[in-house]
């Protein structure tokens, strides 16, 4: 069986897509790099989604919703893929931050049912 230049050069491709799969989502989930690495997932990820999931194409409305949910799918990943390339979490921009809570002190005497604990404390 011959091989012919271009299904060389697909399956080159692909391998070195799968390794920047691979070591960004190790990176990433390992905390190192994080921002490159998320960059690199996603754009890893565009020509991945472009070609597997190409459901504009498909004419079998069963087989076309499975690629468009697919397609959509890895869309969402690489939101969420640049926003952690961004660095912050989005409700950090968007909220203001929480109120401060006052702060409780327990003490012996605010034991409610335990006299003989509260009473060997004293």
């Amino acid at each position: 069986m011959t091989t012919t230049r271009a299904s060389r050069r697909r399956r080159t491709g692909v391998r070195a897509n799968a390794a920047v799969q691979v070591l960004g989502g190790t990176l990433l989930a390992l905390g190192r790099a994080p921002r490159l690495s998320a960059l690199a997932l996603a754009a890893s990820l565009i020509p991945t989604t472009l070609a597997g999931h190409a459901y504009w194409t498909i004419e079998d409305p069963a087989t076309r919703k499975l690629q468009r949910i697919q397609f959509h799918k890895n869309m969402a990943m690489i939101g969420g893929l640049l926003l952690a390339v961004l660095g912050q979490p989005i409700t950090a921009r968007h909220h203001p931050p929480p109120a401060p809570q006052q702060r409780r002190i327990c003490t012996p005497d605010s034991w409610v049912g335990w006299p003989r604990e509260a009473a060997a404390l004293r």
